[in-house]
């Protein structure tokens, strides 16, 4: 199960908290469950939605991920799938809904010892949300990786460096080249959790972080403008084992 607590105006009081629980169990090779809103289960009305998904752990030399949801207010169905195979070093996601058809795809081929690199990567990113098609390429050696992503929608391109200062640290400066902005990554690790901080110079500063528990995770998201007069936004999941 996991409880979501989500307060997108930090200081607007409880009255803006949106809980939600989702709660599953196990039939043979399938995991069947269903997703509450608090205020959906004390006005007695049905859960937001119903899923299903499957795990297949051989299917054309890869590993899949399948996962069908109803939305009971939208009254809508989708299909989530995830294909990862190490055969190959390709990875494919989708998701398919029955009103806006494929909502997001993505597709990513990793490859070792190739140019010098110890690992290279390419690939491209689909969000009918925001109509972005994006591509992206990376090669890593060593401690530093480098990254180039084009977004089709703006023809903008970003670079990004990422540098392990060690074990527990990364640091990732990036720079758009058509809008010369920059924005600055810091990655802090130790274990059972992380901070992953992002600094977009003159709009936010965004944190995330994670920590494991023995009765489950929790995940704290936060945006904090840098302009005065604008209101931070906070959310809370917290993932329930039992």
């Amino acid at each position: 199960m996991s409880v979501a607590v989500k307060d997108d105006n930090i200081l607007g009081g409880l009255d803006d908290l949106d809980i939600k629980w989702r709660g599953f169990f196990n039939l043979k090779e399938y995991s069947l469950g269903f997703k509450y809103a608090l205020k959906s289960l004390l006005n007695k009305e049905l859960p937001e939605s119903l899923f299903a998904k499957r795990v297949i752990d051989d299917l054309a030399y890869g590993k899949a991920l399948l996962q069908a949801e109803y939305d009971v207010k939208k009254e809508t169905a989708s299909l989530y799938c995830n294909w990862v195979s190490s055969k190959f070093g390709l990875t494919v996601t989708a998701l398919i809904d029955s009103k806006d058809k494929v909502t997001e795809f993505a597709c990513r081929k990793v490859q070792s010892a190739f140019l010098g690199a110890d690992e290279t990567a390419v690939g491209a990113d689909y969000l009918k949300e925001d109509d972005k098609l994006s591509f992206y390429a990376r090669y890593a050696r060593g401690d530093t990786a480098a990254e180039y992503r084009l977004d089709t929608k703006d023809l903008d391109s970003i670079v990004t460096i990422s540098q392990n200062i060690d074990e527990e640290n990364v640091f990732s400066p990036s720079l758009s080249l058509k809008s010369g902005d920059l924005s600055f990554g810091w990655l802090k690790k130790w274990s059972g959790g992380s901070l992953e901080s992002k600094l977009k110079v003159g709009e936010k500063l965004s944190l995330t972080l994670k920590e494991d528990a023995k009765s489950g995770a929790w995940v704290v998201k936060a945006d904090i403008p840098v302009e005065s007069g604008k209101k931070t936004k906070i959310g809370i999941v917290r993932e329930i084992t039992y």
